[in-house]
């Protein structure tokens, strides 16, 4: 059962109940409701199980591949190709008979391979998750295997149908509520489970699937996203010197970085230069901000976003100039 959202946790403030004709001897529940969540996911609650899926698509699943799958899946590669580096390890997550990995084949990746229900996943660079994760009972189980087995910088490329698309077409969207398209992502949705398990989504984009006109998503997501930006702001500051100099200084232009500057330099600072009216009157630690320049001490610049407008209003003057 999945009483609550498997994104959020919270109880559904709306449902609906559908039955379905299973065919003797399946593992497909036949008896489902659809849910609501305040987050704005909607999902299957049944009395499946993940194993009751997987004994579903290892026995009878066998999807049937045309000429506009072989041209949804070239598109595929041709990203992936334009993406990632081909010595990466790539896995197919759910792959089926492999017309993807022969793509990539074909585009010079020699490490790819696929993992579908029986297999066990191995450590990689990249997971490919195309038209999977829609169908997916367990989710938590398998956002856990994603990350757990990709190495660091790795990513999950994902596809999958876009919910709050396809259901407001105009004719009633039955074909993607069937008993096996048992998650209805949107895009914040999907961004939500992977967001969960620390991955950072670096891109999204939207397409069609042309034999259903049928709205489809495709997402990056990076292990450790948000982790890595962070620890990468953090190692930044900490490289940055504060400024020592033997003499009297004039600090020009008191923007973020400069003030973060002024509190850790111990510069002998006679007076600060900024013209913008918040300033007006201010002191810092009992020095005065003025707006114009009074005598012949050397200026700091610690500006970023107007350093060059700043320069330029230095031009002419004697005042020696450093620029950090």
């Amino acid at each position: 059962m999945r009483y609550n959202c498997p994104i959020c946790n919270h109880e559904p403030i709306d449902h609906f109940d559908m039955s379905y004709a299973v065919p003797d001897g399946w593992t497909l529940p036949s008896k489902y409701t659809w849910k609501l969540c305040s987050c704005g996911f909607i999902w299957a609650d049944n009395d499946g199980t993940q194993e009751d899926y997987n004994e579903y698509y290892r026995k009878h699943y066998q999807p049937h591949i045309d000429a506009h799958d072989i041209h949804r899946l070239q598109q595929l590669a041709s990203f992936i190709f334009g993406l990632v580096k081909q010595d990466a390890k790539i896995i197919d997550f759910g792959g089926g008979n492999g017309t993807l990995i022969n793509m990539l084949k074909d585009y010079g990746f020699k490490d790819v391979g696929i993992c579908n229900v029986d297999d066990k996943m191995t450590k990689c660079d990249v997971i490919i998750a195309s038209q999977v994760i829609e169908h997916i009972y367990n989710l938590d189980e398998t956002l856990a295997l994603f990350r757990d087995n990709l190495n660091d910088n790795g990513i999950v490329i994902t596809e999958l149908p876009e919910a709050m698309a396809y259901s407001f077409r105009q004719e009633p969207p039955l074909l993607d509520y069937y008993p096996t398209h048992i998650n209805h992502f949107s895009r914040s949705q999907i961004e939500a489970l992977f967001t969960k398990y620390g991955f950072a989504n670096v891109l999204i984009s939207g397409s069609e699937y042309k034999p259903t006109n049928a709205p489809m998503m495709r997402a990056v997501f990076l292990k450790d996203g948000y982790q890595q930006m962070f620890n990468r702001v953090r190692d930044h500051i900490k490289k940055q010197e504060p400024l020592v100099m033997n003499e009297p200084v004039i600090v020009y232009g008191l923007g973020d970085l400069s003030l973060y500057q002024i509190a850790r330099s111990g510069l002998d600072i006679k007076y600060y230069i900024d013209d913008a009216p918040i300033y007006k009157g201010v002191k810092i630690n009992g020095i005065s901000v003025k707006d114009k320049i009074e005598d012949n001490y050397p200026i700091v610049v610690f500006g970023q976003r107007h350093k060059q407008e700043i320069l330029e209003k230095l031009k002419g003057l004697n005042n020696k100039v450093v620029v950090l």
